[in-house]
């Protein structure tokens, strides 16, 4: 899979030659509207053609939108490997680009050492689905640990790799997983 695909969101066939605006683009692609309703979003809120969007109209749009604000300072790569599914409207320096499913959305490609200035989470990334370890309580993670780990301990792994498949079979991190397996 690639960590770039070549997108102009939807500009071109809206009918619009426009320079300045990779706002709009990653907002089309990360709202999954239009080019010209992502246009119309922002000119609403004072952008004017071929020029640089301001941060408190796209804080705005971003928020009546249901977008969530991410304010860990993070690079790209960081980034795609946080949110590897999803939709994310990052700002870097000078420029917006659409992160959907962990692979850049641009007209050009962007470096994984690039800083990110600003995220904004998708709704439907937020909501996705917890882990059955999100869900669990303390109590029923160890259960669910020894359960895993009598299962699984067949005396040719080592615990770590036990502590490893039972983590991701539970959805916990690894290091719980290992304080268990500890334990057992």
């Amino acid at each position: 899979m690639s960590n770039w695909i070549r997108s102009d969101g939807g500009m071109m066939a809206a009918g619009f030659n426009e320079n300045n605006d990779c706002a709009v683009r990653a907002l089309a692609l990360t709202a999954e509207i239009s080019y010209k309703e992502a246009h119309t979003k922002f000119k609403r809120l004072g952008r004017k053609n071929g020029r640089a969007t301001k941060f408190s109209v796209i804080d705005q749009v971003m928020k009546d939108l249901g977008f969530k604000f991410d304010t860990r300072s993070m690079t790209l790569g960081q980034l795609q490997k946080k949110y590897p599914k999803g939709r994310v409207y990052v700002v870097k320096r000078g420029h917006a680009i659409a992160v959907i499913d962990g692979v850049i959305h641009d007209t050009f490609p962007s470096g994984p050492k690039s800083r990110v200035i600003r995220c904004y989470v998708a709704p439907s990334t937020i909501a996705a689905v917890p882990t059955i370890g999100d869900r669990l309580h303390s109590y029923e993670k160890r259960e669910g640990a020894l359960i895993a780990f009598n299962r699984l301990n067949d005396g040719v792994r080592s615990r770590y790799a036990i502590a490893k498949l039972i983590a991701a079979e539970l959805g916990i991190t690894v290091a719980n997983a290992n304080y268990y397996v500890r334990q057992f």
